[in-house]
């Protein structure tokens, strides 16, 4: 091993068009012979910034998977000035191997707070802890598989929609869509949607330990003695009997869609005081954006539903259904996530979304074909549309578009929640 030498740098800018364009200049690297501990220099000009970093080697990186340990002035805001600093443990993040002098560099690269990495992870043990990261690989721990990011922290997924405009919904052919015997409207009447924000979701359906993280206390009544689930895989399964109230309160959440207020004791209400964050369940609409993931067919694997059996073999690699569940949901995450890296958004729960159903229309609730910008549901109703289907739900019922509802008061066993957070 070569001691007390010096590695070459250069460094990057995330590019974005606004006023005040945070930039990274001053780079160097360097390595303690003895340690094998890397420390990145650097300053930050313009702006605050989100701040994340690569190492590469002949021009080529060395891995997310290999930037792990890494602390100081990284994966969070930096305010601007001289001598920002990024230690990274390399004989634990990449024991196997040694830089080659003439040939590494570091790569900074400051992301503008207005447009951050595709990925954000909140502490739910530590509080207003929130990192950030350009890829899941770079996740401590060895990646999103790792039980942590199910339990101690939330990965939430950074989904560009603002200005894109989109089909939501599908056609009155497709299987399963109800058709209305007297307008031939449906529940599900393709219509073009314009979201004017992006947002963050939840890259796993919200679990018991993460629940139990917010809340203290676990939502479900199921135990091992009824066969749910094992006790020992309790934490990493999603969370269910929650009703729309468990998650919002009955007082200020009522007010939905004129303002987003929830109640103080209500999971969301506690979990926006412990992060200092707005969360809350997606809308309708963000939550079938964010499934689809750029797609237009019933699954977000490309695949249509089709045939007597509607093809159960396409959405067995997907989803948690009642074909392969015996109708018990499954850990987060045990079926292949969509284009976005979101995972169960089809099958092992439904989940909630915001919007609101009035009640006259609860049954059919049909749609209309006009296009739409950021809808938000009835200003009045008890009833709160959940999406995405569920582990006891047929193979029709786990559509992207395939739409139903409950009281808000509802708190079944198949029925969970994602979190969300929309970008001002």
């Amino acid at each position: 091993m070569r001691k007390g030498w010096m590695i070459g740098a250069v460094c990057s800018m995330a590019a974005a068009a606004f006023a005040a364009t945070p930039s990274v200049t001053g780079v160097s690297m360097s390595q303690d012979a003895a340690t094998r501990t890397v420390t990145i220099s650097y300053n930050l000009e313009n702006a605050p910034a989100i701040v994340t970093f690569d190492v590469r080697t002949n021009g080529v990186s060395i891995g997310a998977i290999h930037l792990d340990y890494a602390a100081g002035d990284v994966h969070r805001t930096v305010q601007p000035g001289n001598g920002k600093s990024i230690t990274w443990q390399a004989d634990k993040a990449w024991p196997d191997q040694t830089l080659d002098v003439a040939a590494a560099e570091a790569v900074v690269t400051a992301w503008p707070v207005e447009a951050p990495p595709p990925f954000m992870v909140l502490n739910l043990v530590n509080a207003n802890d929130v990192r950030h990261y350009a890829t899941l690989d770079e996740l401590p721990g060895g990646g999103i598989t790792n039980d942590l990011y199910k339990t101690d922290y939330l990965v939430l997924r950074y989904i560009a929609a603002k200005n894109v405009e989109w089909t939501m919904g599908s056609i009155a052919s497709a299987p399963g869509v109800v058709t209305d015997e007297y307008d031939g409207s449906t529940r599900e009447t393709p219509h073009r949607v314009t979201l004017t924000n992006d947002f963050y979701i939840g890259v796993y359906e919200l679990t018991q330990g993460q629940f139990y993280r917010v809340k203290g206390k676990y939502p479900t009544y199921a135990t091992a003695e009824n066969g749910a689930y094992l006790e020992d895989d309790r934490e990493v399964h999603p969370a269910d009997c929650v009703s729309w109230t468990d998650l919002r309160g009955m007082t200020a959440s009522l007010g939905w869609p004129a303002n987003d207020e929830v109640d103080s004791n209500s999971f969301f209400g506690m979990l926006r005081a412990f992060s200092g964050m707005r969360f809350d369940l997606p809308t309708e609409a963000q939550w079938e954006f964010a499934c689809r993931a750029g797609t237009m067919s019933a699954l977000y694997n490309g695949h249509e539903l089709f045939g007597s059996n509607y093809r159960t073999d396409l959405l067995d690699p997907i989803a948690v259904y009642r074909a392969n569940s015996n109708s018990k949901s499954a850990p987060v995450g045990t079926k292949e996530p969509n284009a976005w890296g979101l995972y169960d958004t089809l099958g092992n729960l439904f989940e909630w979304c915001l919007d609101r159903l009035t009640d006259e229309t609860a049954v059919g609730f049909q749609m209309s074909p006009d296009a739409v910008i950021d809808p938000l549901g009835a200003e009045t109703g008890n009833y709160r549309v959940r999406r995405g289907g569920c582990m006891a739900s047929n193979a029709v019922y786990n559509r992207a578009s395939y739409r139903s509802a409950s009281n808000y008061t509802s708190s079944a066993y198949t029925i969970g929640f994602r979190v969300a957070l929309r970008i001002p």
